[in-house]
């Protein structure tokens, strides 16, 4: 069975009659649009009722304008061009990389399991609930008590989280450690939180462990280290890059 060619691919750079330049949306960037931007309004826009949701490139065309702006236009009323002028262009790229990194973000909620218990899809043996954060309890404990909290809105390590949540975050920790203390009596509780593959983050929604210790329990290497003195000058080093990099 042949598939009707395309009149127009996504990527393409193209021109509205009047002159406006724009580059045509693949799905994934036109429904990021629809969420992030703003319709356009067009002239020569496709507006029939219901017609959009599914551009089909022949004669639905999703476009991004240059002025930051969408609309799905007529392929009647846009043409081809090669490359408009590398302004334009750049524009226009930068826009279509906040639409991708949306795209991709929606994409890692959907899949998120962290996402889904906050959303009521998964079951969680929950402790603790409130507008910004929701915590419960680990189902693979280091010891009894483990527990995670974590941002409602999804977050995926302590470089993307907004301020308020983290904020949120560590009030809900204090409140919820003392429950913790109150119920468990631990002889101390681990504060625990792991950013990126290469410190073994596994689900990567932003989550912050309180790990009850008991009499007896085996040590957690990260709480349990050799003290053992530095190199001055290299930690000196360290200390005013970090600090230059801050300022900056």
């Amino acid at each position: 069975m042949n598939q009707r060619k395309m009149a127009f691919d996504p990527g393409q750079y193209v021109k509205l009659l009047p002159g406006l330049v724009g580059i045509v949306l693949n799905k994934a960037q036109y429904l990021a649009a629809t969420k992030l931007l703003k319709q356009g309004q067009k002239p020569g826009r496709y507006f029939a009722p219901g017609c959009c949701q599914h551009p089909d490139y022949v004669i639905q065309i999703p476009v991004l304008f240059e002025d930051e702006t969408f609309d799905v236009m007529r392929a009647m009323n846009i043409k081809h061009i090669d490359s408009p002028p590398p302004k334009k262009r750049q524009k226009l790229r930068t826009i279509i990389e906040k639409l991708d990194q949306y795209s991709r973000r929606e994409q890692t909620m959907e899949d998120c399991i962290f996402c889904k218990i906050v959303k009521g899809e998964i079951p969680c043996f929950k402790v603790y609930e409130d507008d910004k954060v929701l915590a419960f309890e680990d189902i693979n404990p280091i010891d009894l008590g483990h527990t995670l909290i974590i941002p409602k809105n999804h977050a995926e390590n302590l470089f993307e989280i907004p301020d308020e949540d983290l904020a949120a975050i560590h009030l809900a920790a204090k409140k919820i450690a003392r429950g913790i203390r109150e119920a468990l009596n631990p002889t101390g509780i681990a504060c625990l939180q792991l950013n990126g593959k290469g410190a073994n983050q596994v689900v990567m929604h932003y989550h912050f462990h309180l790990v009850p210790r008991h009499e007896g329990a085996p040590e957690l290497p990260i709480t349990s280290w050799e003290l053992k003195p530095g190199d001055m000058g290299a930690i000196e080093e360290t200390a005013k890059k970090i600090a230059a990099a801050i300022e900056g």
